[in-house]
């Protein structure tokens, strides 16, 4: 290109549309306006519906051994057996993990899980059954 000459961008017909060489980009700055029907600020979680996940824990039992009792839930996270204090965080860790809000009227309840998760991280000599703790709070917070 010749400068301010008859092939500069603009001037005369050249080789590519508008007046520029194959090659060539001419940029420009673009507002675009995309309108999805969504304001930026919504957040899907205020929306998700609360999942109550007590009375299903509450009413389970965990049963490990087939030559032993059942245990029922609350029970489970004083149990000297690690795989079934292990199932019940598991249990709990599954259904946090499937509700996408967990009901505000529950907080009590969710407290005292909480509660069993501190101790078993604290104590507990099983790294599976500390790990499953820490997977189950996290489960929760989100």
């Amino acid at each position: 290109h010749v400068a301010g000459g008859a092939d500069a961008p603009g001037h005369g017909e050249g080789p590519g549309a508008g007046g520029y060489a194959d090659g060539d980009v001419e940029m420009m700055d673009v507002d675009v306006d995309v309108d999805d029907g969504r304001e930026a600020d919504q957040d899907p979680y205020e929306f998700a519906e609360p999942a109550n996940i007590m009375p299903s824990l509450q009413k389970a039992k965990i049963k490990v051994d087939p030559d032993a009792d059942a245990v029922p839930f609350w029970d489970c996270f004083g149990s000297k057996k690690w795989n079934v204090r292990k199932s019940a965080l598991e249990m709990v860790r599954d259904a946090a993990s499937k509700a996408v809000r967990l009901d505000p009227a529950e907080r009590d309840s969710y407290a005292s899980l909480v509660r069993e998760f501190k101790v078993i991280l604290a104590k507990d000599a099983n790294i599976h059954c500390a790990a499953t703790a820490a997977m189950a709070s996290e489960a929760m917070a989100k």
